[in-house]
Parts: C-alpha cells; structure tokens; sequence
C-alpha cells in the first residue's frame, strides 16, 4: 500500500504552524482586544494569550510525539475517550474547522475592495484555492516549500514594518489611554485575542511526512506560539501609536489604515501584500493539515474509501484535496455574496477550536493514567497542573464565546454537533459492509 511521502523539516512546520494561525481576520481581532485595554495593556494581553497557547501546544506536542500519525486527534482522542466519542469530535473538528477559510475571504475581499472596487473577490479567493490544491497535489515539497517563502516573508514584513512604525516620529503610545474598560477589559481581551492562535495545531496531521526525526514536530509547536506572539505583540502596538483607535475599531482592514497611514500609498499596498499573504499561508496550510486528516479517517473506513487514495505519482491524498476544494469554494463564494454574515463562522469556528483544546488538554491528562508505559518524545512537566489549567480555562472560553454570541452561532454549534455524533453512530458502521 502507498505511503505518504517524508520530506517535511522543521523550517516548514513552523512555517504551517504559524502560517495557518496568522491570517487577514487575525488584525480586526486584535484592535478589538486593543480596544478593551488600550496603552501598553495590549502587549500584556497577547503575551498572556500567548503564554496559555503555549501552554496547550504542549499537551498537542505530547500527544503528537506518543502518536505520530495523520489521524492527529482521531487517535489522541479515541486512546482517552473511545471510539464514538472520538469520532464525533474528530468529524466536528474537520468540517467546522473548515468553515473559518470562509470568513477569511471577507476580510481580504474588504482589502481588494480598499484598492480597487473592480477586483473581484470571488475570483481571487477561487484562484487562492486552486493554487493551494494544485501546489499540495504536486507534493508536499512543494506545497511546503510555497508555505516557507510565503509565512518568513509574510512575518519579516509585518515585523519590520511594525519596528519602522515604533522607530517613526509619528509614533505616539502616550496619548492612548490605558485600561479604558478596567480591569475586566483584560479577561475578554485576553479572549479575543487567544482567537488570533487558532489553528496552529493543524500540522499534527502531518506527523507521516516529517523527514527529520520524531521528535521535530511536537517542538515546532511552541515555536510557532512564540513567534506569532512577538509578531502580534510588535504589530497591536505598533498601530496604537500611530492610527487612532476610532478610526479602526469599526473597520475589517485595521491593517490597511495603518499601512497608509504610516507610509501613504506604499504603505497601503505593503499591507495589502501582508494581508494576501496571510490568506494565501492560512489556505495553503489549512490545507495541507485538513487533507491529511481526512485521508487518515477515510484510510481507517470513517469517510468513504476512496478518499484514501494517494496520487501514484506524487503520494498526495488527492482525493481528500478536492474534498477540501470543494467545501471550502462553497462556503467561501456564500460569505462573499453575503458579508455581514463573516462574525458568525468566526465565532463557530472559534468555540469548536477553544473546546477541542479543552479536550486534548483532558485527553493529556486522561492517559497518563491508562498509557503510563506508552513512551513519550516530549512529556510536559509538572504532572497534570499544565493540562488541568488549559483544559478549564479553554472550557470556560468555550461556554463564553457561545453564551456572548449570537443565537446563530450556539445553533450551529450544537446542530454540527448532533449530526456529528448522528453520523458516527449510525452511518460509520455501514461503511465498507
């Protein structure tokens, strides 16, 4: 039987990892956050939402060195809880998890529209999605080397950008307050921001094709947490002191008005070339961790067979690929026609990702009891502690996002979640008989 190809290094599974995590819809988040704590307050919040990130990488990077396999949390999650369990969660995860692509193309459909109201953002978000597919089709060496060139030239930009700002003679952080809201400003922004995170840990499913030891994969985890949040610590700070937060805190493209404002017209198309970059990483990415995922589920008689198939050629799980193409052009081309509905699968998105990191944190701590023998590449330190606090704290996030939101999103929740488990439990066994 076909085997998926090794050729993945450590380079470009932090590229994937921070790559996915860094995308157009990440730069409203963070003004928003900005909002709630103003002044230097927004640098504590992301190293503080970077520090509980962190923190769960690393129950990822402990599940992911015990089982290095594309199944990702499929396995990890069927080892703590069972088989049903597992599954349910695991066909919530990949399907809803892929709805947050299509929110993406609203905020860089925003950005073609501030420079020029003729760009169609339908096409280019199509086009986005061919490129993806085709560079993951052709070999995980080229898609891996596209998400190299893009995610480092995507953070040097954004990082030297946000250093010429900070250096400029138009900065000025004095004159915005600090903590406008109080002290419980914090809490929700700390919580927005974790949303800027999200994903990071979709390059588990890509632990059959790392090329260079075992033990690459559960580390470049925290690595990537790190970067994205020196790059999202320099860049909120950055715009506060040079763009009122009036100006931005209504507006989809936060980072667009910061680009012209600090540097006119070149500014606005530097950002714009930041921000097609951040879309085009968090596809191509999104990309290459869903595909394996579903290839390992297919593989194990979940989806239907013939989604396991490897291209003879390139050992791609080609069909899984355009599975993937599809899904996401359906959802992405309906937010384009209808904009004002982006929030919501943000915030679904958002609340599955925040519970599955409350299950893999649980799920941690659940076999350290039943595999106490099973050998472990990177093991957290401390006993339990680190995965008890990550697993309540990304539970209560869960409880709050879906109790702030709108009724939509607790709707789609809970009915992805029903016709989940419905799938597993009913469908799944008839599969292959």
């Amino acid at each position: 039987m076909s085997e998926l190809k090794k050729a993945l290094r450590m380079r470009t599974l932090v590229s994937a990892s921070a790559g996915i995590a860094l995308a157009s819809s990440d730069f409203p988040a963070l003004i928003k956050a900005a909002t709630q704590v103003g002044g230097w307050g927004i640098v504590f919040v992301v190293v503080c939402a970077g520090i509980v990130t962190g923190l769960v990488s690393l129950s990822f990077a402990e599940l992911a060195g015990m089982y290095p396999t594309a199944a990702g949390v499929r396995v990890y999650t069927k080892k703590a809880f069972g088989d049903t369990t597992s599954l349910t969660i695991t066909i919530f995860y990949v399907f809803f998890s892929i709805i947050i692509a299509s929110a993406e193309t609203y905020i860089f459909s925003a950005v073609l529209h501030a420079l020029s109201p003729a760009l169609s953002a339908r096409l280019w978000v199509l086009i986005f999605l061919i490129v993806a597919i085709a560079m993951n089709i052709l070999g995980i060496e080229i898609a891996g080397a596209l998400q190299d060139i893009l995610t480092y030239a995507m953070f040097v930009g954004i990082i030297g950008l946000s250093l010429y700002a900070i250096l400029s003679a138009h900065f000025d952080i004095a004159s915005v307050p600090f903590a406008p809201l109080g002290i419980g400003g914090f809490g929700t922004a700390i919580a927005t921001t974790i949303f800027v995170y999200t994903g990071f840990e979709w390059t588990t499913p890509l632990a059959e094709e790392v090329a260079s030891g075992k033990s690459v994969l559960p580390y470049s985890l925290p690595i990537s947490v790190g970067l994205l949040t020196v790059t999202f610590a320099l860049f909120a700070y950055a715009t506060m002191g040079i763009v009122p937060l009036s100006q931005m805190v209504h507006s989809p493209i936060p980072h667009l008005i910061f680009g012209q404002s600090l540097a006119g017209r070149l500014g606005l198309y530097i950002m714009a070339g930041i921000s097609f970059l951040a879309t085009m990483t968090s596809f191509n990415a999104g990309v290459m961790g869903n595909s394996r995922l579903i290839y390992a589920l297919a593989r194990e008689g979940s989806f239907p067979k013939f989604m396991s198939m490897l291209h003879p050629k390139y050992f791609t799980p080609w069909i899984a690929l355009l599975v993937i193409f599809s899904i996401i052009a359906v959802f992405s081309v309906t937010i384009a026609m209808h904009p004002k509905a982006f929030l919501v699968p943000i915030l679904v998105a958002a609340s599955i990702e925040t519970l599955m990191y409350a299950i893999i944190s649980f799920s941690v701590i659940s076999l350290r009891y039943r595999e106490r023998d099973t050998a472990r590449i990177f093991r957290i330190k401390g006993g339990i502690l680190i995965p008890l606090f990550t697993g309540v704290v990304f539970t209560l996030l869960t409880l709050g996002i879906l109790a702030s939101s709108s009724e939509y999103v607790a709707i789609l929740f809970a009915t992805g979640l029903v016709l989940s488990y419905l799938y597993s439990r009913y469908v799944v066994p008839g599969l292959g008989h």
